[in-house]
């Protein structure tokens, strides 16, 4: 329900609404954390990381789900620091079932499910994504940018209208 007006935010304000029967707040335990899915493990000092597993972990069973998201993503972006490396495909293997081991341990939590369905709908492209690292990235850039200026241009009544703006 709420996870699509927050995509952002992981399972947060879906866990805030089945505590507190409304949205988060400033000062829920819950709310003060929303950023943790953005934060990798990396950029977190080990002081920061134990209060950040500290205060979810005292918010119950809610602040562990917030934590079983987070970890997820990190085994998901663990899969990905193996890009342009050329990685064996033994090692792809394991840290594709290192996740999808997570996402099961942690099925109740819709938005893992999702997650992991997603990521078992394009494993295909993943694998071949990994040892290559080839994108389309910049064909796709292109064309946002071609789509955008459409949209900007509709309603003009003619090309020398349209070119002008």
């Amino acid at each position: 329900m709420w996870a699509g007006y927050f995509p952002e935010q992981g399972n947060e304000p879906r866990l805030t609404w089945k505590m507190c029967g409304r949205r988060g707040r400033k000062g829920d335990p819950e709310y003060d954390h929303r950023r943790l899915p953005r934060s990798a493990a990396e950029e977190l000092t080990d002081q920061r990381r134990t209060v950040l597993e500290r205060d979810l972990t005292r918010i119950g069973t809610y602040g562990r789900h917030i934590l079983a998201g987070w970890h997820a993503k990190e085994k998901l972006r663990d899969l990905l620091a193996l890009a342009r490396t050329h990685p064996a495909r033994s090692q792809i293997s394991h840290r594709l079932h290192a996740f999808y081991a997570w996402c099961a341990d942690h099925a109740y939590l819709p938005e893992l499910v999702t997650l992991a369905a997603t990521v078992e709908a394009w494993q295909s492209e993943i694998e071949a994504f990994l040892p290559a690292g080839i994108t389309s990235a910049k064909s796709e850039g292109t064309s946002r940018v071609i789509k955008f200026e459409a949209r900007c241009a509709y309603g003009f009544r003619n090309p020398v209208n349209q070119r002008l703006w």
